[in-house]
């Protein structure tokens, strides 16, 4: 959005976090993708950066449409690439409630990204990012049974029962063993991000 704002002349960047928009040094104001107060076709252009993937069901539906209300013409959309949120889950110590590390609840792929929005048409979209190997999702299961494979970052926090206290991986020699076999398995490598650009 700063940058933006030193190019064009009019952007305004919209968060629910005060504490994001206090970096924001354009025009902002707070509030939530799922009812933002602009008026209809307001915007020449609509960014939404690394949102959708967090959203649940209800908000997510109502904020597609709102984006393609807000735009006059472009609309780009950044996501994830066909993440398989499984591999980032956290496990609970306290309650066993299991959640992706980043709150990641849908994943996005090539074939979802060019008909996500009904009234605009997919112009373009890029794959960039670093590369991404996938953990084998059957040794990934796998694992976990015997101890392993659960993400362990410090400032999770259950959205169940807000403990911060996460499961914490064990190794033996059956976690170690399928590590091994994860690793001698090939692996589909892929870009992390996809970026669209929609018109109306």
């Amino acid at each position: 959005t700063n940058l933006l704002a030193s190019t064009y002349e009019k952007v305004v960047g919209i968060d629910k976090s005060n504490e994001a928009l206090k970096h924001v040094k354009a025009e902002k104001i707070s509030g939530s993708i799922d009812y933002m107060p602009f008026p209809d076709n307001g915007f020449d252009l609509v960014v939404c950066s690394e949102v959708l993937e967090h959203l649940p069901q209800g908000i997510y539906k109502q904020a597609i449409l709102e984006l393609q209300r807000v735009s006059n013409k472009y609309i780009i959309i950044s996501v994830p690439n066909d993440e398989p949120i499984e591999q980032e889950f956290v496990k609970c110590d306290e309650c066993g409630c299991v959640f992706n590390a980043s709150r990641h609840l849908r994943s996005f792929n090539e074939e979802k990204i060019q008909t996500l929005l009904e009234t605009c048409r997919i112009q373009k979209y890029v794959f960039c990012g670093t590369l991404r190997e996938d953990y084998n999702k059957l040794l990934l299961d796998m694992k976990r049974l015997f101890g392993g494979g659960w993400e362990n970052p410090t400032n999770a926090l259950c959205p169940q029962c807000g403990s911060k206290n996460t499961y914490k991986s064990r190794r033996n020699i059956f976690t170690l063993t399928i590590g091994f076999l994860n690793r001698i398995i090939p692996h589909k490598k892929q870009k992390r991000w996809i970026i669209a650009l929609y018109k109306k």
